[in-house]
């Protein structure tokens, strides 16, 4: 993922969770739109706890998926039992290889969904960091003299190409196998959007995700870009049911287990030294060696931060999950927040997991849990 533009200041403040999206439309139903776990921005309360719990506890149903299939399937019953809100990005500000916009004045993000491959990744999001540092060199009247373009993601959209039959083979081997139903529709949530949309559900998001989580405060409408009711986005109007409770911002206070604190060590300690002081925000990323070793993904991802507009001074509130012992060495070479999650699986989490490998699986579900801690540690003011 590569981040040109500040993203805070477009998430909805009714939202308990704001989730990007691979083909948006204004026009559809929030949950209609196909969702992308790829980045997302939580905000700590009650319900987003249970939200966490509750699709963790769903892994169980649905044997050998990851998280993002998971969230897709149960995303109804999450708003429906649990009453959590749940609302689309628009790709004009979160876009990404499936939806991107030639758009740079609105640009705020953009990651590497409907893509197959570490080296495939970090080739094509390369070319839409060069693209952003030739648009920015430009003077005003330059900019507005010729009609911008991305470069064409070729090499992301051939390798979705060349996986759909792999991705589709592996799809059925996993129903026969464990008895699942037929998918739903194309991304299991609808039949409009583009072939190559497909695989974003059937390969989920690869790392690093950045995940945004609104640690929430008593000045909802102070956050690190003033958010306010203008931004609540061009989806749809907040109705007044979804806007009652907007303030419900309260952190859970549920005691720890000691099991908590030991699985995650450190981390109480580590989140008020990366959190931003106004609204205890956190940015989190998470990676494993393939990902953090020079020249990947963490450092393309940290120059971004220091080529966009007004985004430089939001590298201090990044944290880095290592998932293995090199990723963290490499983090703690580059980058002052880094956190060793210990991952409980005998596979090699080192190298580039392949889509719904046993290491893959276990990859995404640990981050998951990790997210539940740190929602749980809310700071509540």
């Amino acid at each position: 993922m590569v981040w040109f533009r500040n993203p805070f200041q477009h998430f909805p403040v009714y939202a308990d969770m704001s989730c990007s999206s691979d083909d948006f439309k204004p026009s559809r139903a929030p949950l209609d739109n196909p969702l992308n776990t790829g980045l997302y921005y939580i905000k700590s309360t009650h319900r987003s706890v249970e939200m966490i719990k509750y699709w963790r506890a769903a892994r169980e149903r649905f044997p050998g998926q990851h998280d993002q299939a998971v969230f897709v399937n149960i995303r109804h019953e999450l708003v429906t039992k649990l009453q959590v809100r749940i609302q689309p990005l628009d790709t004009v500000y979160y876009g990404g290889i499936c939806e991107y916009h030639d758009d740079p004045e609105k640009v705020c993000t953009i990651h590497a969904d409907c893509c197959v491959g570490l080296d495939t990744k970090v080739h094509d999001l390369k070319a839409f960091a060069a693209d952003w540092k030739n648009y920015t060199s430009q003077a005003p009247e330059e900019r507005q003299k010729a009609a911008f373009k991305w470069t064409y993601p070729t090499r992301c959209r051939d390798s979705i190409v060349y996986s759909f039959s792999i991705a589709r083979f592996a799809s059925k081997e996993l129903m026969n196998k464990h008895g699942a139903g037929r998918p739903s529709g194309l991304c299991g949530q609808g039949k409009d959007a583009a072939s190559y949309h497909v695989l974003s559900f059937l390969l989920g998001a690869a790392l690093p995700t950045a995940l945004l989580f609104y640690l929430a405060s008593d000045r909802l409408g102070e956050g690190l870009s003033s958010i306010s009711p203008s931004s609540w986005g061009s989806s749809r109007t907040p109705t007044t049911q979804q806007l009652a409770g907007a303030t419900d911002h309260t952190a859970p206070t549920s005691p720890t287990s000691q099991g908590q604190e030991s699985e995650f060590a450190e981390l109480a300690e580590l989140l008020p030294r990366v959190a931003t002081d106004d609204d205890r925000t956190v940015i989190l990323t998470s990676v494993n060696e393939a990902f953090a070793r020079p020249n990947s993904l963490l450092g393309l991802f940290r120059e971004s931060f220091r080529a966009g507009e007004g985004t430089e001074h939001l590298l201090d509130h990044v944290l880095v999950v290592a998932v293995d012992a090199m990723a963290f060495v490499h983090c703690k070479a580059v980058h002052p927040h880094c956190y060793r999650l210990e991952v409980d699986s005998a596979t090699y989490l080192s190298s580039e997991s392949s889509f719904l490998s046993a290491a893959y699986v276990e990859l995404v579900w640990a981050k998951l849990s990790l997210q539940q801690r740190v929602l749980e540690l809310g700071y509540n003011f």
